[in-house]
């Protein structure tokens, strides 16, 4: 049996390296994966879009990018794709062969078009266009999480993989010294509110008389407005395995996610993996890959679970055991297994 997955852009960057993990698994479970990436599209279409209006998300479209589909993609019983709209040769390919396709994504297409497309017109086009391609193909959508498709009916949910490299053994051995570390990791500080976090953050552990240390990973345009804090440290981006190596080496240590255009943020998956803590928003998809103990609703909220955490060795634990027993099954292997059953 052989399955196709599609996705634009990269299979070890797209999707925070999601494609290319999904293969891996599939391979475990002796399916032979067919790997449909796309290159980007600078034909004159291109530019006639941007005139229009279509200054971002570009590929939304199905124009943005352009994908050469290999001879034995007609063996693929399934294509998995990780984009909201097809490339157009894709779509008629699937339609007229009669492929069944799996969309799998962690938001909808009508929250993904309004954060990357800000031209109204543009934006119910290209919401307009994933209907239309779904309505043609034999589909099934699987999400990352339930909170970002409660208004969707027929969704399935496959929670995201972990690369095996981040699993560690589960540690809770006594520490006399309470050094913490914060880590945030991404390449959109802005939309992620990284600034945000950080000066809540380090105001807090001012008022425990305790310090902190801060990790800030990823690479972005955006600056982060720091200037009252010196215990920041900016490590630019690092691959997967470095990033894990990274985190095996901190002592205590945790990550905050309070955005509320996230639909299942895999650094939560990867912090908790470590022996990390994850707290995050109940207005953020992510919420559903945490203990119920690390949701927050506010800042005060927030503040209160991370003290509890600071100041109680009984509550860290427990976090730990929950966390190790809930992340083992996101495994390439295991995810994989479990979308090639629909």
């Amino acid at each position: 049996m052989k399955c196709a997955i599609f996705t634009y852009g990269k299979f070890a960057k797209e999707y925070g390296g999601q494609c290319d993990l999904l293969a891996k698994g599939l391979i475990k479970n002796k399916i032979s994966p067919i790997r449909l990436a796309t290159k980007k599209n600078n034909s004159i279409l291109k530019y006639l879009f941007y005139i229009l209006g279509l200054r971002s998300g570009f590929m939304f479209t199905g124009f943005g990018y352009k994908s050469e589909l290999p001879k034995n993609l007609i063996d693929a019983r399934v294509i998995i794709s990780f984009a909201q709209i097809l490339p157009w040769n894709l779509f008629f390919y699937s339609f007229f062969k009669k492929k069944r396709v799996i969309y799998w994504n962690d938001m909808p297409i009508d929250k993904v078009a309004k954060i990357y497309v800000s031209n109204l017109i543009w934006q119910k086009l290209i919401i307009f266009i994933g209907y239309i391609q779904k309505f043609f193909l034999n589909h099934k959508i699987i999400a990352t999480n339930y909170y970002q498709f409660r208004n969707l009916k027929k969704v399935s949910i496959v929670p995201r993989i972990i690369d095996d490299c981040f699993y560690n053994k589960l540690n809770n051995k006594i520490s006399t010294k309470k050094n913490f570390s914060l880590i945030l990791i991404g390449n959109d500080f802005e939309r992620k509110k990284f600034s945000e976090i950080i000066v809540l953050i380090n105001q807090l552990f001012l008022e425990m008389n305790l310090k902190i240390n801060t990790y800030v990973i990823g690479k972005s345009k955006d600056k982060l407005k720091l200037d009252s804090f010196n215990r920041v440290n900016l490590l630019g981006k690092k691959n997967k395995k470095d990033l894990s190596k990274f985190l095996k080496k901190l002592n205590l240590f945790f990550t905050v996610s309070i955005s509320e255009k996230e639909g299942a943020p895999i650094t939560l998956l990867e912090v908790q993996a470590a022996n990390g803590f994850s707290l995050c928003s109940i207005k953020n998809g992510g919420k559903e890959y945490v203990p119920v103990e690390c949701t927050f609703e506010g800042k005060t909220n927030l503040k209160k679970i991370v003290k509890k955490i600071v100041n109680s060795r009984k509550f860290r634990s427990y976090l730990k055991k929950k966390s190790f027993m809930s992340v083992q099954k996101n495994k390439a292997k295991n995810i994989a297994s479990e979308i090639i059953k629909y």
